[in-house]
């Protein structure tokens, strides 16, 4: 589970590093999990990235530090919470980036909907 205000890493190439949960898009929770879709602001990013520090921005959740359970019992956890943006352009995802079950399957629906990630 990821709390308001929890900083995270982010998992694409988009020159953001880390950023920091502001608020949960659907349901009125204070806590997301894998594949739900966040706001977010920018803490952290590289000096040459087009996302700058400060930015408002959308985010997928794809890794928690919570043991996620799968659909045939085995359980799921990553070293870190980290999320991959979506209210910009994402060119490509890191190939080293490890995504959950569920998150990928999300991720492929919105490539196909909306010809890239981009949630506008």
């Amino acid at each position: 589970m990821i709390q308001l205000l929890s900083r995270l890493e982010v998992a694409d190439n988009t020159g953001a590093k880390k950023v920091r949960m502001i608020r949960r898009i659907g349901q009125n929770k204070k806590t997301a999990s894998i594949g739900d879709i966040i706001v977010c602001h920018v803490k952290e990013c590289t000096t040459d990235s087009a996302v700058k520090k400060g930015t408002v921005v959308r985010a997928l959740v794809v890794r928690t530090k919570t043991a996620v359970r799968r659909r045939d019992g085995s359980y799921l956890r990553f070293d870190e919470n980290a999320v991959v943006g979506s209210s910009f352009k994402v060119t490509c995802l890191s190939s080293t980036a490890a995504l959950a079950f569920l998150a990928h399957d999300i991720i492929d629906g919105l490539a196909a909907n909306t010809g890239g990630i981009n949630l506008k």
